[in-house]
């Protein structure tokens, strides 16, 4: 079976329905033998003006008329600007950094332009496309970290906009464009990268019982009493997936 909550989707729940995509998560995460997360988009909407949508256009396109390399450092290693209009100098749709099969890609464009207003409002989207582990693992850090934050810091990882200081060739030492350091507003760095085949160890297991379904459990017991808890919890049907039995199996051992 599969499930998609468009954005318009996403608005039906949150005001028909109780809104909380944690609860959403949790659930896909307590049965991770039987569900998954296959894609997941983010965005955040500028009505303000923090974004120069078309100075950063500008900073996007290598313009040799000016001699003017990209100003920008991305884990992406494809970009493309989508225009509207043949002349570089006016504002363009889209700004993509990453393929569309990609785990991550940035997605930066004039919603305001795309719906055909015309009576010059601001309003820039930018949107962080994730899928499969990526996508999983961003549900995972949201149940702990405020979304604005997370947005900004996984953001923050992916994309920066730089602005040459004359004084160093590495791209990479530059400092933020004034935009860009004002959409990010001081958020660090948030990795969402995990090596394949990592371990899963006691502490991944007390980070999901204790930092995620903590309150739940706590709940259920302040409701329900610790005796009925155990006794759902033997009767819960459920198999259970393997990496809890191995690391049964060396607990055990150790002990």
């Amino acid at each position: 079976m599969w499930c998609e909550l468009s954005g318009q989707g996403c608005r039906v729940f949150e005001t028909l329905g109780h809104g909380d995509y944690n609860v959403l998560f949790d659930e896909v995460f307590s049965n991770s033998d039987e569900m998954n997360i296959t894609r997941l988009d983010v965005a955040y909407d500028d009505h303000t003006g923090i974004l120069d949508f078309p100075q950063l256009v500008r900073d996007t396109m290598e313009l040799t008329e000016e001699l003017k390399p990209a100003c920008y450092v991305s884990k992406c290693r494809k970009r493309e600007v989508n225009w509207s209009h043949e002349d570089y100098f006016l504002p363009a749709m889209t700004v993509q950094h990453g393929r569309k099969a990609s785990e991550v890609l940035v997605r930066i464009y004039d919603k305001a332009m795309e719906r055909g207003y015309t009576d010059g409002r601001h309003w820039i989207r930018t949107e962080l496309q994730f899928r499969d582990n990526r996508a999983l693992e961003f549900a995972r850090k949201l149940q702990q970290e405020e979304i604005g934050g997370l947005f900004r810091g996984v953001l923050h990882n992916y994309l920066r906009y730089v602005d040459d200081p004359g004084t160093d060739s590495n791209m990479r030492r530059w400092p933020l464009k004034k935009y860009w350091a004002d959409l990010l507003d001081g958020a660090g760095q948030i990795r969402l990268y995990q090596r394949p085949g990592m371990e899963y160890n006691m502490i991944n297991l007390e980070d999901y019982v204790i930092g995620q379904a903590g309150n739940a459990i706590a709940a259920y017991i302040e409701i329900m009493g610790e005796a009925a808890f155990m006794k759902e919890l033997r009767k819960r049907g459920k198999q259970m997936p393997l990496k809890y039995r191995q690391l049964i199996d060396q607990h055990k051992k150790k002990c």
